[in-house]
């Protein structure tokens, strides 16, 4: 396809030329005679028009939206550990192991 591209390049650069100009042509013709999917495509290409929604959430009886409580979030010495250095308390955990009398150690 490559090689026909650049041995007819006017040919093909003419031939989309000509069908863009019968597309259009025929979505206008399209648009104005009644076809109402038609109008509404041109006028979304060419005149920029689009379609808009609105979506507004209330609560009961249209008072304001109230999200739920969230629960609490509890910090304790081992998630701070975790969040400070991930390895560290695997590391503690892992010498923890082996200091333990009669289990395997971990390697």
């Amino acid at each position: 396809m490559r090689t026909l591209r650049n041995r007819f390049r006017r040919e093909v650069d003419r031939g989309r030329a000509r069908l863009k100009l019968k597309l259009g042509q025929t979505l206008t013709y399209q648009a104005l005679n009644g076809n109402t999917a038609a109008l509404i495509f041109a006028s979304k290409c060419w005149l920029g028009m689009r379609e808009t929604a609105r979506h507004e959430l209330v609560g009961a009886d249209g008072a304001p939206l109230m999200a739920p409580e969230q629960p609490q979030l509890t910090v304790t010495t081992e998630t701070l550990e975790l969040r400070h250095h991930p390895l560290d308390a695997l590391r503690r955990e892992i010498e923890r192991r082996e200091r333990e009398p009669g289990d395997a150690a971990v390697h």
